[in-house]
């Protein structure tokens, strides 16, 4: 009876060590289980009492490996390899000295014992004979090559995983082939060979579709490879490719008659995968809409497969699931901080964190905190977004520190670390430049770009050049800036990366604009939208177009450039951008106004006004309906008098007709009546102009920078526990702002009342600029304030002007002197400044603000006009540039010279 069971034990003996896999590749029996398929070790040893020859050696090679797998002691499994050894000698059986070696390689990996492990595996490749079976050779080629690769011998690690290609059949070990593709795909990766990139995801995919046969077989791990495909292809900008390969994975997963944990755990990963391609893609409501399924599904197979999570030996293991799980909320979150719901993010983001500490994930961990950095830098709290990078760098030295070994060892470990650490040093260098510390985000982005080198990242060394570039042209070093696109470009251009040429030919084409070369301008941004509409990427297509709208504003293509903000626009309202729309509003509302279309400027700029209140969460409401009821009161009464003056020529008309003998009194009437409508027409549209001019005035005076500062200076009192502070900041804060809306509806007003609004502005502004300035109003107290009438708000824009660009850049205390004296009814008021001079401030905006065009000045003079032509005797006003004896700019003086009754 024994004996019998011993035959039948034999019989099944195969499929019991090699599983359903190795019989669908017919693999025989000597070349051991494949894919680490679990076996019966009771059994194994049962069957050792009555094997013999060659049989005796398969088994105790398998008895060996399955020891090493679930992790037994080396005493319990080494007696098995050296009688296995001991026995092939004697039968001179080559194959078995091979698998013997092979288990040694395995024995001296789980010690991380890296020599002895690769010279077991060169005495395994020292007794290949015709007999080797090919999976045998292939696996001691694939270990051999991973493990010249992670002691950075990246030549050596080629040679072997090539050698698969070149000395195995394609068709009958296509899965070999297939996985030394990958390998050489990675190898490239490394060495930043993007064309054999290309080549080897070709080559993959071939395989991949010419097996699909062998999909539903779990030891393929087809999701896998699929999932590596499609992350290189989106690293590519092929986003529309990655995504259908992903979508049709989905598919095949879902239609499997049969599911494993494993099968439901890539679902829910591919899932998370299409969300990010999505995301990358700017395509963000379908990244949230993905990002929800993969977040469902990964509950889903928790709650289904709790045991088998837990298990040890069962994979995914529930680490690798629970880390897995929290990447598809990190990654969410980045979708929120980039659709404005920080919020959101910041939960997604908290949640995530928690997961990742309970699993000693710490690069998930510090990855998470570079994202709450990105949070709060968007909400304008830079110390706080600060010390959440600090966080991140901090965790990832820890990481470091504790696998310095690993570190020294594992070149790809190392190249991951650095990558790591360039994206952090890149993020907290754009920062800085956001802060209005240029200097030490060039430190920062230094750091980045020293990593990125060291890594061989050539796409983050990209974007820290481009960043380079921007912060240069922000401290007006053109050249410098220059050069830096130039190198981004040639990197970007030597990875065949679409994506990264689309931004960097609109980084050119914005800094040829800020030179006002709008033809080498418009040159750059059409190859960045051609580049955009191939890649499908709407998002950036639609800022390109706006952008392409503002310099054909410039260059006085007016209909063209309506066009381009109308396409930016028709994509912003599609894809809810409100930055973009906001932009394209502005756009199109000063193009009509150039055009003369009053109507339609207007309507545009309430809708830039309605994303803007969006954006900066300022209460302007109240202000847009005043101005629209002013617009609406104003078209009333040109109906009004249209209709008056209508019917006053009927009547002329009709008393022409009874008295023909007053022909010529007639004549008269009606012509003096033209004349009077003439006059009306004329006094009538300098209102309406007038009406603009105040409303483009009371605008630029509402600057929502001053204003939050303003109120960032009295929340700071306030928490600072000054209450008398405070209270003063927000009197004068609450007067200036009363004083700004009351002057906006009359023409002229008190002296008295231009005095406290200049004070409580200049006051504000002081605030604001902390020990930068000081200021002096004379000649106030030899007039009688509350007699005379001026228009309003004349001498502010010149005060801005000379805080904002004359003092803001000042390296000693600026001084401003608003002087006031009456002469034979004349007011002469002037506004003095000890600044950097109208030249050097005018250079400073073209570059640092190249996107913004100061038109205080433009409006003053325009108002002035208006004025002058309903008064007897005109306003004047003169603007100086002061020097001293070395011809060096010593400041600004403005003097305005007022009739007054």
């Amino acid at each position: 009876m024994y004996k019998l069971i011993s035959i039948g034990l034999l019989f099944f003996l195969p499929l019991l060590c090699t599983g359903q896999e190795d019989a669908v590749l017919n693999i025989p029996q000597n070349s051991l289980s494949w894919f680490d398929t679990p076996t019966r070790t009771d059994s194994l040893k049962k069957l050792l009492a009555e094997s013999q020859g060659r049989e005796k050696v398969h088994l105790l090679c398998e008895l060996s490996k399955e020891l090493i797998r679930v992790k037994t002691p080396p005493d319990k499994y080494i007696r098995y390899l050296q009688e296995a050894l001991e026995l092939s000698e004697k039968l001179n059986y080559n194959t078995g000295k091979v698998m013997v070696f092979f288990i040694y390689s395995l024995h001296y990996k789980a010690e991380n014992n890296d020599i002895k492990e690769l010279q077991a595996l060169k005495q395994a490749e020292s007794f290949f004979d015709h007999e080797t079976h090919w999976t045998l050779k292939h696996r001691i080629w694939y270990f051999t090559g991973l493990l010249y690769r992670s002691i950075n011998q990246p030549d050596s690690a080629f040679f072997y995983h090539y050698l698969s290609l070149t000395r195995l059949d394609k068709d009958t070990a296509w899965f070999a082939h297939l996985r030394s593709h990958v390998l050489l795909m990675q190898h490239a990766s490394l060495s930043n060979e993007h064309k054999q990139i290309r080549v080897q995801i070709e080559n993959i995919y071939d395989l991949l579709q010419a097996n699909m046969s062998y999909f539903s077989y779990a030891g393929f791990r087809f999701p896998e490879y699929y999932e590596e495909l499609s992350i290189n292809l989106a690293n590519f900008g092929e986003y529309r490719r990655a995504n259908t390969m992903m979508l049709a994975l989905l598919k095949e997963l879902n239609n499997l008659e049969k599911k494993s944990v494993y099968t439901e755990f890539m679902a829910a990963k591919i899932l998370g995968r299409i969300a990010r391609i999505n995301s990358h893609w700017g395509r963000n409501d379908s990244a949230l809409v993905y990002f929800d399924k993969s977040i469902r599904y990964f509950d889903k197979v928790y709650n289904d497969h709790k045991e088998s999570l837990h298990q040890l030996h069962t994979p995914p293991s529930y680490r690798v699931f629970a880390i897995n799980a929290a990447n598809q909320l990190e990654e969410r979150a980045v979708v929120y901080i980039r659709t404005g719901e920080l919020k959101k993010a910041e939960e997604d983001l908290l949640q995530s964190m928690q997961i990742r500490r309970e699993y000693e994930d710490m690069l998930g961990e510090a990855m998470c905190c570079e994202k709450m950095g990105e949070l709060y830098s968007m909400r304008g709290q830079f110390l706080e977004a600060l010390n959440w990078y600090n966080t991140a760098l901090n965790i990832k030295n820890e990481m470091l520190e504790q696998h310095k070994e690993r570190a020294r060892r594992d070149a790809k470990f190392l190249l991951f670390s650095n990558e790591s650490y360039a994206s952090t040093y890149l993020k907290i260098g754009r920062l800085y430049n956001d802060w209005s510390k240029p200097q030490l985000g060039v430190e920062y982005i230094r750091q980045s770009l020293f990593y990125s080198r060291e890594a061989g990242f050539q796409r983050r060394e990209a974007e820290a050049l481009t960043t380079l570039g921007d912060i240069y042209l922000f401290m007006i070093q053109a050249d410098s800036a220059l050069v830096y696109y130039n190198t981004a470009k040639s990197i970007y251009e030597n990875m065949e990366h679409k994506q990264g040429l689309a931004e960097i030919h609109e980084s050119i084409g914005s800094f040829c604009s800020s030179q006002l070369a709008y033809t080498e301008a418009g040159k750059n941004y059409s190859v960045s939208q051609q580049l955009y509409e191939e890649l499908e990427m709407l998002a950036s297509l639609a800022g390109v177009l706006v952008k392409q709208g503002n310099i054909l504003g410039s260059q006085g293509y007016l209909y063209q450039a309506i066009d381009k903000y109308s396409q930016g626009l028709e994509i912003g309202l599609k894809l809810n951008m409100p930055h973009l729309k906001m932009n394209a509003y502005s756009g199109l509302s000063e193009v009509f106004l150039v055009l003369g279309e009053i109507e339609e400027s207007f309507l545009n700029y309430k809708k830039y006004h309605e994303m803007k209140d969006l954006l900066f969460t300022m209460e302007s409401n109240r202000y847009l309906t005043e101005i629209e009821t002013q617009y609406e009161t104003e078209q009333n009464r040109q109906k009004l008098l249209l209709l008056e003056s209508q019917n006053k020529l009927s009547q002329e008309r009709e008393a022409r007709s009874k008295m023909i003998i007053l022909v010529m009194v007639g004549f008269i009437v009606i012509m003096l009546l033209w004349i009077l409508l003439y006059l009306r027409h004329n006094r009538l549209k300098n209102g309406h102009e007038r009406i603009q001019l105040q409303l483009k005035l009371f605008r630029s005076q509402m600057n929502p920078h001053f204003i939050f500062n303003s109120l960032g200076s009295i929340q700071s009192s306030i928490l600072n526990e000054e209450p008398d502070k405070a209270v003063k900041y927000l009197s004068r804060f609450s007067r200036l702002m009363r004083n700004i809306l009351d002057s906006s509806d009359n023409e002229k007003v008190t002296l008295s009342t231009e005095l406290a609004t200049i004070e409580n502005y200049l006051e504000l502004q002081k605030a604001r600029f902390t020990k930068k300035f000081d200021y002096k109003i004379t000649g106030k107290e030899n007039l009688d304030a509350d007699t005379i009438y001026i228009p309003p708000m004349l001498a502010q824009p010149f005060i801005e002007n000379s805080i904002e660009h004359g003092i803001r850049y000042l390296e000693k205390k600026g001084f401003i002197n608003v002087s006031f004296h009456l002469d034979d009814s004349v007011l002469f008021m002037e506004v003095e400044d000890n600044g950097i001079g109208r030249k050097r401030a005018g250079e400073i905006a073209r570059l640092q603000d190249k996107d913004h065009q100061s038109m205080a000045i433009q409006i003053t003079r325009r108002r002035i006009e208006v004025i002058n032509k309903q008064s007897a005797r005109d306003i004047r006003f003169e603007i100086k540039d002061l020097y001293d004896d070395k011809k060096t700019a010593t400041g600004t003086k403005v003097t305005f010279e007022i009739p007054v009754s």
